[in-house]
């Protein structure tokens, strides 16, 4: 048995091979032209055999204008819309580093019994760093300021607890910062009593390493490996508000989370603690630009201090800060050509592949309009215009011959019965 299966596959194979020797010498005499064309797969109407329409004309014009809209958005979005990718690395940049602090608060204490400093890990203080302006205010707001304050505490506040879905938008927009310093009293807005807070305010390029900036009672005097702060010693009104605190440089989409907080001390000898933890960021691409700067997160803390209860330290305002070990990098990522093209082809493709579908939709519904208004005036015998006769009902839903082949099964089923 198998080796009659074996010969008729044998056979099998030989006939093939003759067949196609047969059909290369019988095009060996065509021109290479014509076995193209026979190759064709994509056949074209003759023009005789097409008929233009109307409808036709007017699904064309619109099949072009879409068409054009469609490309137009495509090319628009392959040249000016990116998508933004983060990655992260390890932070290499440590060697002689510095970033910038800047910083805008306002305590509820005169200036001439506190004062602020930074000491980082390696005994480095403000002299090293430069200084921060101190100027003598009042902590009450005017209308103004307060309505300035309250809208970017507000808007903050909103951008801090939805950033993750806002970020991209953020960058695109070129969001940098919605308010600026707090306004300026006017001569009669000055209050009849003596300044009674202190507003520190400016930037320190300070080590890139950890720190602690803090404001505390007392002057800053500075000694070897270390400072002190000089001054009268008793209960104090630490109340602060924060109209800007930031590292580094300003940049596109980043929120700085400590602009617009505000904490009123209800006594004295509070101690204030924000645990701030920093992340170096760089941002590239064409929205985003060559920026490199530090986002961060805080974590807040407060507590009484008093010894009688076992709760020592400093009444004072800390920000404690760390760095992170890895660094964020934002870049815009770009759709590729060969990807575009292929949308772009899918698009045009879709769109006239779809046309032809629906300029056959009014031929057909003015086609079932007529014929069905032409089978139900037969069957009711509405009278036509003079000289016209119907013989039957020619123009029928079902057609002149399945109408009568349906008649003939109904009498047959009928003449059996």
């Amino acid at each position: 048995m198998s080796n009659i299966l074996t010969e008729l596959c044998i056979g099998f194979v030989r006939v093939g091979e003759g067949e196609l020797l047969r059909n290369m010498l019988r095009n060996r005499k065509k021109p290479l032209a014509k076995v193209f064309k026979e190759l064709d797969a994509f056949t074209k109407v003759p023009e005789e055999y097409t008929e233009t329409s109307r409808s036709g004309g007017t699904v064309s014009i619109i099949t072009f204008a879409v068409m054009l809209w469609f490309v137009a958005s495509e090319v628009w979005q392959f040249l000016y819309d990116s998508e933004i990718k983060f990655k992260f690395v390890p932070d290499d940049d440590v060697s002689d580093a510095k970033m910038t602090i800047n910083l805008d608060i306002t305590v509820a204490t005169p200036c001439r019994f506190i004062g602020a400093d930074v000491l980082d890990i390696s005994k480095n203080t403000i002299p090293t760093f430069g200084s921060l302006e101190e100027e003598d205010t009042w902590f009450e707001m005017t209308r103004l300021q307060e309505e300035h304050f309250e809208n970017m505490r507000h808007v903050n506040l909103y951008l801090r607890q939805d950033y993750h879905s806002l970020a991209e938008v953020l960058f695109k927009s070129r969001f940098q910062q919605m308010f600026g310093g707090i306004p300026k009293r006017s001569k009669n807005e000055i209050p009849n009593h003596p300044p009674d807070a202190c507003r520190f305010h400016g930037s320190l390029s300070v080590n890139k390493i950890d720190g602690n900036l803090h404001i505390i009672q007392g002057k800053v005097l500075p000694i070897a490996h270390g400072h002190a702060h000089i001054g009268m010693m008793g209960p104090m009104n630490f109340s602060h508000r924060i109209n800007h605190f930031s590292f580094g440089e300003p940049a596109i989409g980043i929120i700085n989370p400590l602009d617009g907080d505000e904490r009123i001390a209800q006594i004295d000898m509070i101690n204030y603690q924000y645990f701030i933890k920093i992340v170096p960021t760089e941002m590239m691409g064409r929205y985003l630009g060559g920026t490199s700067t530090f986002q961060y997160s805080v974590t807040e803390q407060e507590r009484e201090i008093d010894h009688s209860k076992g709760s020592h330290g400093m009444a004072g305002i800390f920000f404690k800060y760390e760095l992170s070990s890895v660094k964020v990098q934002i870049f815009e990522e770009s759709e590729s050509l060969v990807r575009f093209c292929v949308r772009l082809c899918a698009v045009v493709g879709g769109i006239y592949a779809t046309s032809g579908k629906f300029k056959n939709i009014p031929e057909g519904v003015l086609y079932g309009i007529v014929n069905s208004f032409l089978f139900l005036a037969s069957k009711r015998g509405v009278p036509m215009a003079p000289g016209d006769r119907v013989d039957e009902p020619s123009y029928s839903l079902l057609g002149s011959h399945d109408l009568t082949l349906s008649t003939n099964l109904l009498e047959g089923s009928m003449n059996g019965t």
